[in-house]
């Protein structure tokens, strides 16, 4: 007879696999009932746990592992330089890899990651499925996801104010006057992307605006494809008159566009950017941006990542937000 597994004793018992995962190895109140359901089935089902996830429970380390999406970028890289500082005071050292964007390449280096039984995880996710960041819980090891959550996801989470950041940054062209305003977007499959988005939408709708589909971007983090994006919406007929660039590698996209289409900012078109482009002193006009504060950001995750792995896992799960200023410069002309 095939011994049950955890997957199979969430759906008999109608609870979830994180639940099972709280009742098999007693990190995380659950109430007496469903406790005793769960126990139950997993009599049913014959279910033993896994001897290599109990050994791996057992061992110890004082790596951390870091998984960020792209480690070229200057805010990235910030953020990496606020984790080390905030966790090798405790004798934990850091182990970094690069999904580059690619979520089976993110999966591989999680599937590789977790046979090192890091001593936990900080990850900045492009896939939306916490399917194996919940194996790395199962076996004890604490998740914190920074710059991004996963809706429905438990575990502790950094992020930016996404939302009221882009709401701010819209609200700041409207009043300028621009009423034609186009958005370099980021993956609406990411929660940064959506909150983002609904951000810019809510500023638009308060002022009775809605959107012009061919200006908002289908979403990416790639350089090239927001610059050929760009290109293409400010080189037709009738364009926008500013832009919204949702994260500072699609700034770059878009600067690199309005400089091969000959546009001037900010007397042809005017620009915001969420987060600082590297070397934005040398940039003329500076561009107005919004701060976003990467070495801030990864130090909140180091101490998260320490205090869970001191007080382990049954913790209430914590969600921190770090605001974001505006910094006003030259590139955005009033109507």
């Amino acid at each position: 007879m095939n011994n049950g597994t955890i997957k199979d004793i969430a759906a008999k018992s109608g609870v979830s696999i994180s639940t099972v995962s709280r009742v098999i190895n007693d990190n995380y109140p659950v109430s007496p009932e469903i406790r005793a359901r769960v126990l139950e089935v997993m009599e049913m089902v014959h279910y033993k746990p896994n001897s290599i996830a109990r050994s791996l429970r057992n061992r110890k380390s004082q790596m951390i592992g870091l998984i960020v999406a792209d480690l070229a970028n200057l805010f990235f890289m910030q953020m990496a330089k606020g984790i080390e500082q905030a966790v090798s005071p405790y004798g934990f050292n850091i182990i970094i890899a690069s999904s580059d964007g690619d979520v089976q390449k993110e999966r591989r280096i999680l599937a590789a990651l977790l046979n090192e039984r890091p001593a936990a995880l900080i990850i900045t996710s492009y896939d939306n499925n916490g399917s194996q960041l919940q194996e790395f819980m199962d076996v004890g090891i604490p998740v914190v996801m920074a710059d991004r959550y996963i809706r429905g996801f438990e575990c502790d989470v950094v992020c930016a104010v996404n939302f009221q950041t882009a709401y701010e940054l819209t609200n700041y062209l409207l009043n300028k006057g621009h009423r034609d305003i186009a958005i370099a977007n980021v993956l609406l499959s990411i929660s940064s992307g959506i909150d983002r988005y609904e951000g810019f939408l809510k500023a638009l709708s308060e002022k009775e605006l809605k959107p012009v589909s061919k200006w908002v971007s289908s979403g990416s983090f790639n350089q090239q494809e927001s610059y050929k994006w760009v290109k293409e919406t400010f080189s037709a007929p009738s364009p926008p008159t500013a832009l919204i660039c949702a994260n500072n590698i699609m700034t770059i996209g878009a600067l690199l566009a309005f400089k091969d289409l000959g546009l001037k900012i900010p007397d042809d078109v005017s620009v915001v950017s969420m987060g600082e482009i590297p070397l934005h002193a040398l940039i003329d006009p500076q561009i107005t941006y919004s701060q976003q504060d990467g070495f801030k950001m990864g130090e909140c995750a180091g101490q998260m990542a320490v205090e869970r792995i001191q007080k382990g896992m049954s913790q209430k799960y914590m969600k921190k937000e770090i605001s974001s200023a505006i910094l006003e410069y030259n590139s955005v002309r009033q109507i």
